[in-house]
């Protein structure tokens, strides 16, 4: 299968990455490699959104507890053409990411794995919070 993503899109310059955050961040990409190749168009990662050092997020307000903190599996953000949005939306649902959600008024999507009892979450934001997806 063709490599689609570079480690380099999942973070900004400035972040130094251990081989561990390396290592999560290429699990993302074997996940999204595949739904890139159905998709048939460039997914960017949003604003190199992927991962995020606590205290960089602490910096900007934030609980600094997100999962692009890569704590855990890690989170990414998403975009493409608008018009392939919803349906990189819905590819994403068949992926093992655990918790997805479509921000419908700025054009991206998050998907992360934190774990969680259950199945997948599907969420939509339309202003500042999650609303289940069904």
């Amino acid at each position: 299968m063709t490599n689609y993503f570079e480690v380099s899109e999942f973070h900004k310059p400035q972040f130094v990455l251990t081989k561990e955050i390396e290592t999560k961040i290429q699990h993302h990409i074997d996940i999204l490699n595949p739904i890139r190749e159905k998709l048939g168009i460039p997914i960017r990662i949003s604003k190199r959104s992927g991962y995020r050092p606590k205290i960089y997020e602490l910096s900007r307000g934030r609980s600094g507890n997100s999962q692009h903190t890569f704590k855990g599996k890690g989170a990414v953000d998403l975009t493409c053409k608008l018009d392939q949005l919803q349906l990189l939306f819905e590819l994403l649902q068949e992926s093992e990411y655990t918790r997805i959600c479509l921000y419908v008024n700025k054009n991206f999507i998050h998907a992360d794995m934190k774990e969680i009892n259950g199945s997948q979450q599907v969420f939509i934001c339309t202003d500042l919070h999650w609303e289940l997806y069904t």
